[in-house]
């Protein structure tokens, strides 16, 4: 499984980092207790790689590997949909299918360090009787306002809210979007 989710992190500073990037770092990201807790550094690796891979692929590299970028690094639901990780506002927009901002598995490699770091809440699901048995807790974001949904009408109007401006093109993409159904 995998594809790519459009990810937009604005920094503390109002920088727009505008990428399409492999789902595969997603629960690396959003699951990492600094993230959680507001350090900006791991979103910072996140852009620095993102710039470096996007000045190779800019001069003719080929990149192949999990983080190959993408041509269209817009503001905008991309296969996955978006998520949007505003430092500025410390607000997370999350219109996406790939991994769940707010619980996750005891099975994840995540799950370890957030039960070390005291980032898990309640337990969600509990099911003893599965061939591997698993349980799903919440993850808490002590500094982060969460605005999760599967609406990508919804999605685009709290972007807006928090003062993001899209471009013409962004805005093409999302009409076809909640058009074709409006959900990741």
């Amino acid at each position: 499984m995998g594809g790519v989710i459009a990810l937009t992190i604005r920094l503390p500073d109002g920088t727009e980092h505008r990428m399409e990037r492999w789902t595969n770092i997603t629960p690396d990201l959003v699951h990492d207790p600094k993230f959680l807790k507001g350090d900006v550094k791991i979103a910072e690796d996140v852009i620095q790689h993102w710039l470096t891979e996007s000045a190779k692929k800019s001069k003719g590299v080929t990149l192949i590997s999990s983080w190959q970028m993408y041509k269209n690094p817009y503001l905008a639901p991309s296969e996955y949909g978006i998520l949007v990780i505003d430092y500025a506002k410390k607000t997370i927009v999350d219109c996406q299918g790939y991994v769940d901002v707010l619980t996750i598995m005891d099975i994840q490699p995540e799950y370890k360090t957030l039960k070390a770091a005291k980032l898990l809440g309640k337990k969600v699901y509990d099911d003893k009787n599965a061939k591997f048995p698993m349980r799903i807790y919440e993850v808490k974001h002590p500094a982060w306002d969460i605005f999760k949904t599967k609406s990508f009408k919804d999605a685009k109007k709290k972007i807006e809210e928090l003062g993001f401006v899209l471009s013409p093109q962004e805005e093409k993409i999302w009409n076809a979007r909640i058009k074709d159904g409006g959900a990741p």
